[in-house]
């Protein structure tokens, strides 16, 4: 699809496919579950209530454990036009300096002359001509120049 600003790209990623963003998920999902348990050995600490410690404790990891299921699961979308979208986030192509690809994890990182909290940093992929096409266009808006 093409617009009168150029061209525009969409690619849907799932994080149980790509490898970077799947092990990255999973590290927050051990860091939550590490904090259930902080917190429920705190709760019996203090309370010594044994069962009811274990029961609030089980619900809490049973909750961290479908949002990662969850988050695993869900299908995202990337959208480049004059910036790259990715909801809530986005990143403004002229604040591009530069990029880094990592083929094997299908990512590509953004170097940014300008860093933002809710800039796009990192772009995740699981089909490999998604993964090309959008190297080949950042190629060309990096190189092109201002």
């Amino acid at each position: 699809m093409k617009s009168d600003k150029g061209i525009e790209l969409t690619w849907f990623y799932r994080v149980i496919n790509n490898p970077a963003a799947r092990k990255k998920w999973l590290i927050y999902g051990a860091c939550f579950i590490g904090f259930a348990l902080l917190a429920g050995a705190y709760r019996y600490a203090v309370t010594g209530n044994l069962g009811r410690t274990l029961i609030i404790t089980s619900m809490f990891i049973l909750v961290i454990l479908l949002y990662i299921q969850i988050v695993l699961g869900k299908v995202r979308q990337y959208y480049i036009d004059d910036k790259i979208r990715y909801r809530p986030f986005r990143t403004d192509l002229r604040n591009l300096k530069g990029f880094e690809v990592d083929e094997d994890a299908m990512k590509i990182s953004l170097n940014l002359k300008k860093s933002s909290i809710l800039a796009v940093k990192t772009l995740y992929f699981e089909d490999e001509s998604d993964f090309k096409d959008v190297e080949r266009f950042l190629s060309r808006i990096v190189d092109k120049p201002d």
